[in-house]
């Protein structure tokens, strides 16, 4: 639309803004270029997750999900043998974008990592995702864990069709009771900067 301003792009190595009903594509920059996708790889695993037969269940997080969990990762601090609802986990997987969340949810719907990472790379195929390859479940840096900002678009394009995804990324806070490892309450805030921008805004 010619009477568009085009947006100011020049810190985005990538951009595909995409129509979520239509699928029009409404600007896009470099949107086939090879990227990594961090925490959006995080959309991949709670898709899985709530395509699973598994919503139902409460999970104890192993050792196999937390080992690779560092201080510096997002994270919510899950403890060995902690005992979690995967409804919790894979809300604080999509609001907090916590690792180890990811994590535990990946060895408790594919067995282990490797094998829940192979049925995302799995879906990735069946969704068309044709130029990307994960490598983790939780979107740690890997050189080998790529995406393009289209695929990226095609993916939320996919998982905003679920309707219990829609209501959990909306969400600006997530409530945890005390677990078996925890006897204080956890409320874990958004890192979706367009979410708190509008709450703060709207208390202003």
């Amino acid at each position: 639309d010619a009477t568009l301003t085009a947006p100011d792009t020049s810190n985005a190595g990538a951009v595909h803004l995409m129509d979520m009903k239509s699928g029009r594509v409404i600007y896009s920059k470099n949107a086939d270029k090879k990227m990594y996708p961090a925490s959006t790889t995080k959309m991949m695993t709670a898709i899985l997750a709530l395509e699973s037969d598994k919503m139902g269940d409460t999970v104890t997080a192993t050792y196999e999900a937390l080992e690779s969990i560092t201080l510096e990762d997002s994270h919510m601090g899950i403890l060995i043998g902690e005992e979690l609802t995967m409804v919790d986990l894979v809300n604080s997987t999509l609001i907090y974008s916590a690792n180890d969340a990811a994590n535990v949810i990946g060895v408790h719907v594919g067995g282990t990592l490797p094998d829940f990472i192979d049925m995302m790379n799995a879906k990735a195929q069946e969704l068309g995702l044709t130029n990307t390859h994960f490598v983790n479940a939780c979107g740690v840096h890997d050189d080998d864990h790529y995406t393009t900002a289209t695929d990226l678009a095609k993916l939320a394009k996919y998982c905003m069709k679920n309707e219990t995804f829609r209501e959990i990324v909306k969400k600006t806070t997530y409530h945890i009771d005390p677990t078996n490892k925890y006897t204080q309450n956890r409320d874990l805030p958004t890192t979706n900067l367009f979410l708190s921008a509008a709450r703060s805004a709207h208390h202003v």
